[in-house]
């Protein structure tokens, strides 16, 4: 009977030992990831960094202070630039300069590092049509414009852009609506790519944007809806529904700080100024929505990102590149948390 007793609690034990392993050996599928994210952060101090978890970094190479302006993917290039072009095939293992390209941007001060955004644009119609646009030549300080370079092999050679009905610009920015539509902008002069088969024609306006010398314009879109910004914060943004034809001025904007980006990012739109906050557009006017970044940061670039876990269930995240660190916002910029020290001027 004793005998009994020992094997049947000998099994009780085994039984309950299996029950627990094969409770810490379930998977979780609110917790396991099925489609994770990949962002890249440049740096004021040239480096580059890449994440996928927010717990790991890897960094690419070393600070040099020359800063990167931006980073775009073209399916699996990486392309960024710094004074010049480069480009990426192999998971960020080496960056050759792209061949043929003018200089993107002669040398920026170390102390100010002032240069436009949204010098550089992927476009992709179908399988066939795979196009980098780049432009070139840009002085933020001195306001002066290159040529439109276009790449027909995701960034690794460049020329310039030759499809021009009536007479070419030389712009400071370009961007793409969600239809599709490309635009740039030179000086208050706006032009439209409508589809790859289409060349650059100007939008000729019934109101245009103010010809104020001390207006810089660059271009930045949210959804269909283009908007002008004035890098030198002076006159503010302007924004046109109706694709370059009309331009109204945007209400309720502090002046007389650099803005130093606007894009949009998970269906809103951001700029980011100089040492005055990040704001968000609402309507027709920006509302602040910095609290958690200090007043004095350069708010660089936004993005969004998202997970998505097992379940199908979906968390969004947006991080803010600034002079002091990389933030983070898990309630579409409410607030924000610093997540990583560190001199972050953009992101993708």
């Amino acid at each position: 009977m004793q005998t009994k007793k020992i094997i049947l609690s000998i099994g009780t034990l085994f039984l309950l030992a299996l029950s627990a392993c094969e409770k810490y050996n379930q998977i979780d599928n609110n917790s396991t990831v099925k489609t994770p994210f990949t962002l890249y952060m440049g740096g004021y101090d040239g480096t580059l960094r890449v994440t996928n978890d927010l717990l790991y970094y890897r960094t690419y190479f070393n600070t040099d202070n020359s800063v990167i302006r931006q980073l775009i993917v073209a399916d699996s290039v990486l392309n960024y630039i710094k004074k010049n072009h480069y480009y990426s095939e192999d998971e960020a293992e080496s960056f050759p300069k792209s061949s043929n390209s003018q200089s993107p941007l002669p040398y920026v001060d170390a102390f100010k590092k002032y240069y436009y955004p949204n010098t550089m644009q992927y476009f992709k119609e179908g399988d066939s049509v795979k196009e980098v646009f780049l432009c070139t030549n840009l002085d933020a300080d001195k306001a002066t414009n290159g040529k439109l370079q276009v790449s027909y092999d995701l960034g690794r050679t460049f020329q310039n852009e030759a499809r021009w009905t009536g007479a070419s610009i030389d712009p400071s920015s370009i961007t793409q609506l969600d239809n599709k539509k490309l635009f740039i902008i030179a000086d208050t002069i706006v032009y439209v790519k409508p589809n790859y088969a289409s060349n650059w024609f100007e939008v000729i306006p019934n109101t245009g944007l103010p010809k104020i010398d001390t207006a810089f314009w660059y271009i930045a879109h949210s959804h269909d809806t283009l908007l002008a910004i004035d890098f030198n914060g002076k006159h503010g943004v302007y924004w046109s529904s109706n694709e370059g034809v009309d331009w109204t001025k945007c209400s309720a904007m502090p002046t007389k700080k650099k803005i130093l980006f606007g894009n949009q990012a998970d269906n809103a739109f951001f700029i980011g100024y100089d040492s005055l906050g990040l704001y968000k557009l609402e309507g027709t006017q920006f509302v602040n929505a910095s609290a958690g970044i200090p007043w004095y940061a350069k708010v660089s670039y936004l993005v969004g990102k998202q997970v998505v876990y097992r379940t199908d269930k979906i968390k969004k995240y947006l991080f803010c590149a600034t002079d002091i660190g990389l933030y983070i916002s898990e309630n579409d910029g409410k607030d924000w948390r610093l997540h990583k020290d560190g001199t972050y001027s953009t992101l993708r």
